[in-house]
């Protein structure tokens, strides 16, 4: 079973902007880490937790 949904990758007006949704389907009480790296200039990573 898959637990992630992936979305289109969508180019938006400003340059260099680009969305994407994706959706988990797993447990809602689950933390899930994400992190964005754009070659060594740009590094972010965030968590999201369900409710219990």
């Amino acid at each position: 079973e898959c637990l992630w949904d992936y979305g289109p990758l969508k180019k938006e007006n400003a340059p260099g902007k680009y969305t994407q949704v994706i959706t988990y389907r797993g447990h809602s009480n689950e933390r899930i880490d994400i992190s964005f790296k754009y070659s060594a200039a740009f590094t972010k990573t965030i968590s999201i937790r369900g409710r219990p």
